[in-house]
Parts: structure tokens; sequence; C-alpha cells
């Protein structure tokens, strides 16, 4: 999580390049992306898929053959549950957190490819609460405050990253507060 880093790295907040004011027109400050440490992509889950058939189904048939039919229908059971699995697991490596700030304006968007929750606010009336671990195998939660609304961000990071993330998050958007409060010159 170290935002010397020249590309963004899996499985961390990725975290603005540039000080507030120096992103993209009308932003304050660059996006905070969340996403997993995808170390399977799709087109191997793919080959792993049709790898683990060929071999399956290969030992099932040939035992089919021997007269053990009755593998037959274990080895389809059997890559039935790892074709799932392995969709489950493609479903989750897409899975994105997305805050940044415009105008004034914190957007927060997340969801499985396309945005499945979000939240719109004012930058000066957001909040970030850090929920440190209440058990040994909790890992915490950082959460998004405004307006009575409580959202949790960073779902997919581990305990020391939640207190990282919620850490940077609080500076960055203290930093997003003060350029939203500065006086601008008229237009």
């Amino acid at each position: 999580m170290t935002d010397s880093a020249p590309q963004p790295q899996p499985g961390s907040a990725d975290t603005p390049r540039q000080p507030p004011g120096h992103g993209a027109p009308g932003a304050i400050a660059g996006p905070i992306v969340v996403r997993p440490n995808a170390s399977l992509a799709p087109r191997h889950a793919l080959w792993l898929f049709g790898g683990m058939c060929a071999v399956s189904f290969g030992i099932a048939g040939g035992l089919a053959l021997l007269g053990f039919w009755m593998v037959l229908p274990f080895a389809g059971l059997e890559m039935a549950c790892l074709g799932a699995g392995l969709y489950v697991a493609m479903r989750d490596n897409s899975y994105r957190e997305v805050l940044r700030v415009e105008a004034d304006e914190l957007h927060f968007e997340a969801g499985h490819g396309r945005p499945e929750r979000s939240l719109r606010c004012p930058v000066a009336w957001a909040r970030v609460h850090y929920q440190a671990p209440q058990k040994p195998l909790d890992p915490g939660a950082v959460h998004l405050l405004y307006a009575g609304e409580d959202i949790e961000v960073g779902r997919i990071l581990g305990v020391e990253e939640r207190r990282a993330f919620a850490a940077r998050l609080q500076q960055w958007l203290r930093a997003a507060q003060q350029e939203a409060a500065r006086p601008r010159a008229p237009a």
C-alpha cells in the first residue's frame, strides 16, 4: 500500500498518486480503489478446469470400461463442484470499491463488475470510523458515515490492511475537506 509504486498493487487499497487538487478536471483527489488479490486469471481458471476434467473423466472413463461405471457420475459431480467453486472465485475477483472526490462531493461505488452499492454525499459531512477487532478472528471494520447512513468499506482487506486503510482514508478525506473549505476565486 505504498504511494510511490508505479502500478497499483492487487489486494490493496490504491490511493491517489497526486495531492488533492491535482487530479482530473473537477476532481479534488484521485480515486481510491480497493480490489482483491486476483492471483488466478479467468483464462488460467479455464485451463485448470479443462485439465482437471480431462484427467478426471479420463480416469473415470478407463474405470467405466473395466466395469466400474458408477465412477462416472461421481467424476461428473466432482467436476461440477470444481466448476462452481471456480465460478464463484472468478466472480469475487471482479469486486471493486471505488472512492473519489469531485466538486466537493464524495462518491463511493462497490460491486462485482458494475456498481451495486453507491453513496454520494458532501465531503464536509463524511466521516470515517475504524472499528478495531473484537475477537481473535475478527478483522475489524472500516465504516463510511454520512447522515445516519453507515457503509462498510474495505471488506476484502485483512486486519493490518484495514487499519492502514482507515488511517489513509481519514487522511485523504481530511485533505479533501480542507480543499473543499478553501475559498474559491469568482469565475
